[in-house]
């Protein structure tokens, strides 16, 4: 059976400043394998190209926050090696080239594979909330 990148959320709640953080980490599933939550793929590049520290701000919208930059990179790196992302160099008026990433067709197919589990998974949680 094919195997899918997925991204977990981890939330953590700190005692000492009762705060909770929010970390990122990815790893390797079988599709049928729905037993833990993951991060939302849809939030990656798609219609527009964005470099890693957009896409780090983008996340930090949806509530993904304190992730460390030198965790975004190889992630984009792992993703764009296995096919799910594209990369490229472009100039920056702000300083160095940076890279520039778009989700590739590949990526879209895992995109679709993943939001179908999540949806499953919610729906699973919300019936299991409204019985409780």
């Amino acid at each position: 059976m094919p195997s899918s990148t997925i991204f977990r959320q981890h939330t953590r709640l700190n005692a000492a400043t009762n705060k909770t953080t929010k970390k990122i980490s990815h790893t390797r599933r079988s599709p049928k394998d729905r037993n833990y939550p993951s991060t939302p793929f849809d939030k990656l590049p798609q219609k527009k190209e964005m470099y890693g520290y957009k896409i780090s701000q983008e996340l930090e919208q949806y509530g993904f926050q304190g992730i460390p930059k030198g965790t975004i990179y190889p992630l984009l790196l792992n993703m764009e090696k296995k096919g799910l992302i594209t990369g490229k160099m472009r100039p920056s008026s702000d300083g160095p080239k940076r890279k520039y990433y778009r989700i590739s067709e590949k990526g879209l197919g895992e995109k679709k594979i993943f939001v179908s589990e999540w949806q499953s998974l919610a729906n699973s949680v919300d019936q299991l909330i409204k019985k409780g």
